[in-house]
């Protein structure tokens, strides 16, 4: 199995974005850790309901 990870800051790609990528590559699960805020769960929805207009499921984790 695939693992990606995401290390905020030192990428220029948003939350939403590497969200929106990892769905997009079949992920079902996409999550995030201690330095996990609000902001970043609702990007995770929005790439959520961008990557998934029909009614697949994606588990996210926090």
């Amino acid at each position: 199995m695939r693992r990606q990870v995401w290390f905020g800051k030192q990428s220029a790609l948003s939350f939403e974005e590497y969200a929106y990528s990892y769905m997009k590559a079949g992920a079902s699960a996409v999550g995030g850790c201690c330095t996990t805020v609000a902001k970043h769960v609702e990007e995770v929805v929005r790439a959520k309901e961008e990557t998934y207009k029909c009614n697949r499921h994606i588990y996210i984790y926090i």
